[in-house]
């Protein structure tokens, strides 16, 4: 059996439930097969406590240093962010501070034959940093933005391309994040493309009229998944239907802009 060490940020935790949660449930499914035992270190940004009842911050002041999710034992070490000038030190201050703990699990029997870590900046970076003090191999996989967004700015995107080259391995979720990395000078053969699965018990075809009218769906109608933040637009799918007269739209997710999207909706008029 071999044990990994999981090291993210994308993780979920007692105060934010659901952040993280396609890492979680990949990682479930592998420990399911009994071929793999796993400790998690989901580092967290250090906010002090008294910031606890804050909008913004208090979430992460609260989350707790350890906790046990259904069986799988979770640690949350702190690191430092210092805004706006710091944001491109936050891979080797995520490191140190996170050292001791990683450190520690790797001092304990069986001891982890690897480190796989999810988003490549600064999580991805950090662990290759930790890897190489530990000599450890790391398998680092790219989820999105951390790709598709970060590499916009120069140094994030050196120091991915370096990270890269330093890793074991690298996942990619979808082709088209493949396709950007190798654009970023990263060698394709050095990429696996390893899709989200799905669980086909939770998700899976149902009687449509019958949920239609539990949910009290009716006339042709638009879902609109994900995070309520600007990225992923669903201010646009709102602007789109001022436009399309008979139609209704589902918004399902949480976020920033939650009030935004409900002031957009009230004064194009399709709040209903």
């Amino acid at each position: 059996m071999i044990r990994s060490l999981v090291f993210t940020t994308l993780f979920p935790n007692a105060e934010r439930p659901h952040h993280g949660v396609f890492v979680e449930q990949r990682l479930r499914h592998l420990l399911a097969s009994g071929e793999v035992e796993s400790t998690v270190i989901a580092p967290v940004p250090w906010f002090p406590r008294a910031l606890a009842r804050s909008r913004r911050y208090g979430a992460y002041a609260r989350v707790p240093r350890n906790e046990n999710r259904d069986g799988l034992a979770v640690i949350h070490p702190r690191y430092p962010v210092i805004p706006r000038v710091g944001w491109s030190l936050v891979p080797w201050t995520m490191a140190a501070a996170t050292w001791p703990v990683v450190s520690r699990v790797c001092r304990s029997e069986p001891r982890p034959g690897l480190i796989d870590a999810h988003y490549f900046f600064p999580d991805g970076v950090a662990a290759v940093l930790l890897g190489r003090a530990l000599g450890l191999p790391v398998v680092v996989t790219a989820r999105g933005t951390d790709i598709n967004l970060i590499p916009r700015y120069r140094f994030p995107r050196r120091v991915i391309r370096q990270a890269a080259g330093r890793a074991a391995g690298i996942v990619t979720v979808c082709q088209a994040l493949k396709d950007a990395m190798v654009e970023m000078g990263i060698p394709g053969d050095a990429i696996e493309v390893l899709r989200n699965g799905v669980d086909l018990e939770r998700f899976r075809p149902m009687d449509r009229e019958a949920l239609r009218r539990e949910l009290g769906v009716r006339g042709p109608t638009l879902l609109s998944v994900g995070h309520l933040v600007e990225r992923k637009g669903h201010h646009l799918v709102i602007e789109a239907l001022a436009e399309l007269p008979g139609v209704h739209l589902l918004i399902a997710g949480e976020g920033e802009m939650a009030g935004r999207l409900r002031s957009l909706a009230t004064a194009l008029g399709v709040a209903d």
